[in-house]
């Protein structure tokens, strides 16, 4: 209304909710970055499991080929 009127009673209103809506960008493109680097950490560690299962199986320790009874 304050646009369209020019009244200085709608000022207030549309200071507020202009400061809002400025806010609430701020927020959305703030999740929008968290989730695209969230997308990003889950596609680079997407065979970590496999890797790492792999890893543990190569690495460990035998008694049996140091102690000879």
């Amino acid at each position: 209304m304050y646009l369209e009127t020019g009244l200085a009673s709608w000022q207030s209103s549309y200071d507020t909710h202009s400061g809002l809506r400025r806010t609430f960008i701020w927020y959305t493109a703030g999740a929008w970055l968290v989730g695209m680097l969230d997308a990003y950490t889950d596609a680079y560690l997407f065979s970590f499991e496999a890797e790492n299962t792999r890893f543990e199986g190569d690495v460990g320790f035998s008694l049996g080929a140091v102690i000879n009874f």
